[in-house]
């Protein structure tokens, strides 16, 4: 459950040190901030989460500070579809799926050698989607949010190519 509480990435970064604006900006999306405003950057806030110890070596420079902070008027869902493209990244969790199901289906037609190559070719595409899951509280997510069908059928997916073309790893390896 969710408390209301926001973590917030504070930065201003010279321009001569651009190398380390990039890599806070990289680090800072790693962990599913997105830019509030240029150099203030959100999320909720989740006491589970190792956010602030992984962040801590930034909060060392001169340039980055972390803030825990309860909005005054709570961002309404619209301005968090906006901040964190929901609309975009349900589309691509939706064709993910669709994707997956196909596979899924055709699974049988493959020999042992092209599921292997399977797998990791749609690893690939799949993973960087999941991982683009903001992981928002319920309140703020669509009401067609597919990312945890998409974990399933992911895992469900890759349980079985794995199944399916051990014959071939286990001779190449």
């Amino acid at each position: 459950h969710w408390d209301k509480t926001w973590i917030a990435a504070v930065f201003s970064v010279p321009q001569e040190q651009k190398k380390l604006r990039y890599k806070f900006r990289k680090k800072l999306t790693a962990y599913r901030f997105a830019p509030f405003y240029p150099g203030f950057w959100i999320k909720p806030f989740h006491p589970k989460e190792k956010t602030i110890q992984a962040l801590e070596s930034f909060c060392e420079t001169d340039f980055f500070s972390l803030i825990k902070f309860s909005h005054i008027k709570e961002l309404s869902k619209e301005k968090v579809n906006k901040l964190w493209d929901l609309e975009e990244k349900t589309k691509r969790m939706n064709e993910s799926i669709t994707m997956l199901d196909k596979e899924l289906r055709c699974l049988k037609e493959l020999s042992p050698e092209k599921a292997f190559y399977k797998r990791y070719f749609i690893g690939n595409l799949v993973i960087p989607i999941l991982g683009s899951d903001p992981l928002l509280p319920e309140i703020f997510l669509p009401v067609d949010w597919k990312a945890k069908k998409l974990r399933e059928l992911f895992f469900l997916w890759d349980k079985r190519v794995s199944a399916y073309s051990k014959i071939f790893w286990e001779k190449a390896f």
